[in-house]
């Protein structure tokens, strides 16, 4: 047993327990599942709001007279600031806790958002864009999620992914129901109304994390969390007090990620992020283009005999397209079970490498491929495959990094996928009008490599604690003087 140690004192108030003890004895509980719906409901609002362009793309062109570069930038003012936010929150996570940076995101991005319904013309909506797309409250939030879990359940990552497909399928019906009749604004505000709930919710359920309470020194505070914890899970804690770990000075610093002991793993996981989010965003907000440049149109002229200048607005919309792009959101759901079953059956690299392998096959057959049916089957392999690849890597950040630099190290490797994904619109939503073979070749190529880079020896994650910072630097300076 695991405590069999701490058990067998003859003074069990004397003994002691680590913080790994308890998060195992604790388990899965109504805690977990409370935190796992919170989780759920982020990822759905993130999804809307992440896809929001590619829903309200040709009502922004029709009414205020975006072209195919405009919506790209537009879609790509969303990643740009984000490339330094993933890194700075990530870094303030660490240092002043997960549950404050957390709730000021939270509150940043309704804000935000809810003042994006209000946009009088081109240059507000591109401004707020901007300006909302900072917050990065979905990845400071599952990177508190995952801290409270044991190895065995930290799959759940994986599964969350559920509630990612079934926002990003849900846009585009409620983009096909809604729209035509109160316009794009109703959107916004239905996405607005989602990171409400989720500001709300936060604020009066969210503990902070007892993992970063221990590496601060504050372990009255992580075992007053855990034992919360533990009593809405209906268990107790194991015998003893929690032990006291020394605190750590060097949290949140970047150049801690350099040092030998992860310089090649943050080498790997950064071109990994890029890879992997650029294709994922790519085919994410350019879905609506695929399908419009293989010749599925979104709108259908009413009137023949009109203007020129009011010829786009004078149309209505085609719900089909928009349907079939929820079915193939949707058909991101077929990935979710096998890749639970594979991370835990055949580890975290090579079901990273498996599923971008299925990536670039679905883009290389998209070339080929433009018939309604074909064409979403093979969109809904690269969505399933594609969002496997991020799920998985973001998992594998939060397990390979410790403690004191899981923020800044899943941050920053956020921040440079966010590079990807900044300049992803810009090949499927301009390159795709202009070449779609080629765009869809780019997509291919950059899956390939995804593939490649997690065969080069990448550490195995699978059914490990969470480390600690301390561990880590003791057992490479061990290693150093051997």
């Amino acid at each position: 047993m695991v405590y069999r140690s701490v058990q067998e004192r003859d003074d069990p108030v004397d003994s002691s327990y680590k913080l790994d003890d308890a998060i195992n004895h604790i388990d899965f509980g109504r805690f977990h599942i409370k935190f796992l719906c919170l989780v759920g409901l982020t990822y759905m609002a993130t999804a809307c709001d992440v896809g929001m362009i590619s829903v309200i793309g040709p009502s922004l062109t029709c009414y205020m007279g975006f072209n195919s570069l405009q919506i790209g930038l537009l879609s790509s003012a969303y990643f740009i600031p984000r490339i330094i936010g993933q890194a700075k929150f990530g870094e303030f996570a660490d240092r002043f806790g997960r549950r404050p940076i957390l709730m000021l995101l939270n509150v940043w991005h309704f804000f935000y958002v809810f003042l994006l319904i209000f946009s009088p013309n081109n240059v507000w909506l591109m401004l707020l864009r901007l300006v909302s797309g900072a917050s990065v409250s979905r990845r400071v939030m599952v990177g508190l999620f995952s801290e409270f879990l044991k190895p065995q359940h930290r799959k759940i990552l994986i599964i969350q992914q559920l509630f990612w497909i079934i926002g990003s399928g849900t846009r585009f019906l409620v983009g096909a129901a809604i729209i035509p009749w109160l316009g794009w604004r109703s959107y916004v505000a239905t996405t607005a109304f989602l990171y409400f709930l989720v500001m709300i919710i936060s604020w009066a359920f969210l503990p902070e994390s007892p993992r970063f309470y221990n590496v601060t020194g504050q372990v009255h505070m992580a075992e007053k969390v855990l034992r919360m914890v533990a009593e809405n899970n209906s268990c107790t804690l194991p015998p003893g007090r929690l032990e006291r770990l020394k605190e750590q000075k060097g949290r949140g610093r970047i150049q801690e990620l350099f040092r030998p002991a992860y310089l090649w793993v943050t080498v790997r996981v950064w071109l990994l992020f890029f890879c992997g989010i650029f294709t994922y965003y790519g085919i994410y907000v350019g879905s609506t283009d695929v399908v419009q440049v293989s010749g599925i149109s979104f709108m259908i002229d009413r009137n023949e005999s009109i203007d020129e200048l009011d010829a786009s607005c004078n149309m209505k919309f085609n719900t089909d397209s928009f349907i079939l792009l929820s079915i193939a959101s949707f058909g991101e759901l077929l990935g979710v079970p096998l890749n639970v079953w594979l991370v835990e059956k055949i580890g975290r690299p090579y079901t990273l490498s498996l599923n971008s392998f299925g990536s670039a096959l679905s883009f290389l057959m998209m070339v080929f491929f433009t018939g309604k049916v074909m064409l979403t089957f093979w969109l809904a392999g690269s969505l399933a495959f594609t969002a496997g690849i991020f799920t998985i890597l973001h998992m594998y950040a939060l397990e390979i990094y410790p403690t004191s630099l899981r923020g800044i190290g899943v941050g920053s490797s956020m921040a440079v996928g966010m590079v990807g994904a900044a300049i992803s619109p810009l090949a499927t939503q301009v390159l795709m009008h202009q070449n779609r073979e080629m765009s869809l070749i780019v997509l291919t190529a950059t899956s390939i490599i995804c593939c490649i880079i997690p065969l080069t020896h990448m550490k195995e994650t699978r059914g490990e604690n969470m480390e600690d910072f301390t561990r880590l630097i003791e057992e490479e300076e061990t290693s150093f003087i051997k």
